[in-house]
């Protein structure tokens, strides 16, 4: 993070191709965060989607419906801004 989360994505894509990071809800998780850092709303809800459909217990599920939440806010203001 300490290059920031343009450069920490970079990072994540190079384990992307991982088997084992392929239902591994935490990777999808920090993928979102730093998609939602980036003002990249969209791609940050399809990650959060994907990490909720990963996550196994009810605590992480909630973690994840909350983010999902907080983005889908930002997505909506965002649309409500450009339509003023």
């Amino acid at each position: 993070m300490r290059e920031g989360p343009q450069a920490g994505l970079r990072e994540l894509d190079l384990l992307a191709d991982e088997p084992s990071m392929r239902r591994y809800h935490p990777y999808p998780m920090a993928k979102a965060d730093l998609l939602q850092r980036l003002g990249r709303f969209d791609e940050a809800a399809v990650q959060y989607r994907r990490a909720l459909d990963f996550a196994r217990t009810a605590p992480e599920k909630q973690l994840l419906r909350r983010r999902l939440t907080e983005v889908q806010g930002s997505i909506d203001q965002a649309e409500s801004t450009e339509s003023i």
